[in-house]
């Protein structure tokens, strides 16, 4: 088998803690003919003198940092990344996870068995350190009957490191929304799966995937202010993907009521009215049952947000 070379990209603020041990599990891949592009955020902390350490012993590891005219964050970290790759595949991942020996192996052999698959993704475990101890909490499912609707009911978790994918794919879409400061795996897969469904599946564990208490995805919701524009934009970009997807349409405005429901929480009808209205715009499931459904959330909201009240104590009310 000829051995193509892979591109890794990842990109990186402030994790000169986690980092070391990320590039050594990469390092320590028992297929060797790879490249890493870690493009840093402009650190403050001591990460530039971890990752330059490993680029001083392996030349594979390559170290960038985000020129000053693109825009802050991972997105466009990941981009800038993607633009001095060279690889035949490639793999994006987090300067937090870890791949577990064998990871680039599989993959490659998976799709180099059979060229007419675009994309080849494997399950993660997730991880937490605790105490001087790490815990593996559960492991993602990855068994799909419809990728597409699969992945946006939640029936399959798919995390942006767990997919290596053909560059010639990503050659003819747009990457990473450089805009979008919430739910960006979420947007680009949904977006490459509804066009390329077809792609192999290892169903085992190859990732660790770090619990961390500062990610954003762990806690958008503390900062529901600052995000919830990204995670209603994306959710609309979905929905209009397959518009008579009910499925789809159904998954959607029941992740859309999680920021209702926030919302009401921290008693900013501001955002929850914008929820209200997103599902007025967007929502194309017309039966009786989902309409009924609405139409009872929308009822109790309008009494709620009148009355002052935050949403924990009525909680019950505003699912469908």
């Amino acid at each position: 088998m000829i051995n193509p070379l892979v591109s890794i990209i990842i990109p990186v603020y402030n994790r000169g803690h986690f980092i070391a041990e990320t590039l050594q599990s990469i390092y320590n891949q028992s297929y060797s003919n790879w490249e890493c592009i870690i493009v840093d955020d402009h650190s403050i902390d001591n990460t530039k003198l971890v990752v330059e350490g490993f680029c001083k012993t392996d030349k594979r590891f390559k170290y960038l940092i985000r020129p000053d005219d693109l825009i802050k964050g991972a997105n466009s970290c990941r981009n800038y990344g993607f633009a001095k790759t060279n690889g035949d595949y490639v793999q994006w991942f987090d300067s937090d996870d870890l791949m577990y020996s064998t990871l680039l192996q599989e993959k490659i052999e998976a799709l180099e068995l059979n060229k007419s698959l675009n994309f080849c993704v494997c399950q993660m475990d997730f991880f937490i350190d605790k105490d001087n101890s790490r815990k593996i909490t559960r492991t993602s499912n990855i068994k799909h009957n419809k990728l597409f609707e699969d992945y946006i009911s939640g029936k399959i978790e798919i995390g942006t490191q767990t997919v290596l994918w053909r560059r010639q794919i990503l050659l003819k879409e747009s990457l990473f929304d450089e805009h979008i400061t919430q739910s960006q795996d979420l947007e680009f897969n949904s977006r490459l799966f509804f066009k390329h469904k077809k792609g192999a599946v290892i169903n085992k564990a190859l990732i660790g995937y770090r619990i961390a208490e500062d990610s954003i995805s762990s806690d958008y919701l503390k900062n529901i202010e600052k995000h919830y524009k990204s995670f209603l934009e994306v959710r609309r970009r979905i929905i209009n993907y397959d518009k008579n997807n009910l499925i789809v349409n159904e998954a959607v405005i029941k992740s859309v009521l999680t920021v209702l429901r926030s919302g009401l929480a921290i008693k900013n009808y501001a955002i929850s009215d914008e929820v209200i209205e997103f599902i007025n715009k967007n929502n194309n499931d017309k039966s009786l049952h989902f309409k009924w459904g609405l139409l009872k959330i929308k009822t109790a909201y309008f009494i709620i947000k009148n009355l002052k009240f935050g949403e924990t104590r009525f909680k019950k009310y505003f699912k469908i």
